[in-house]
């Protein structure tokens, strides 16, 4: 799988989606930092550096899109517990939740506290 690494991009969704437009499969568009990233419903995401802000685009031929859906944010999560020692969970569909004193802080709000 191609991975295409950027330090900067206005969203790492519509530059993934531009490229399957001009016929583009199987890869990962991975960015340092959003000028734009946008959450569900058209939602304003601040994406500063220091997150993980990627999107994929997969033949639907070869991968199950209902089982990537689960096993990305799962796969992620058993990887950052190799770094974070705290209860680490997921609220669907994508955000990875730390909790810190009996409650659940996005993950970036507990990296950077």
């Amino acid at each position: 799988m191609e991975i295409i690494h950027l330090s900067e991009i206005d969203s790492t969704n519509d530059y993934a989606k531009k490229l399957a437009k001009e016929g583009k499969i199987n890869f990962v568009v991975l960015a340092d930092k959003q000028n734009s990233g946008k959450g569900r419903w058209g939602r304003v995401w601040y994406s500063d550096e220091g997150g993980l802000y990627f999107s994929m685009v997969l033949d639907s031929k070869l991968y199950n899109p209902k089982v990537v859906n689960l096993l990305v944010p799962i796969s992620t999560i058993e990887t950052l517990k190799n770094y974070v020692d705290k209860e680490i969970g997921i609220k669907f569909p994508n955000d990875i939740m730390v909790k810190v004193n009996g409650s659940y802080k996005n993950l970036e709000e507990y990296w950077l506290s």
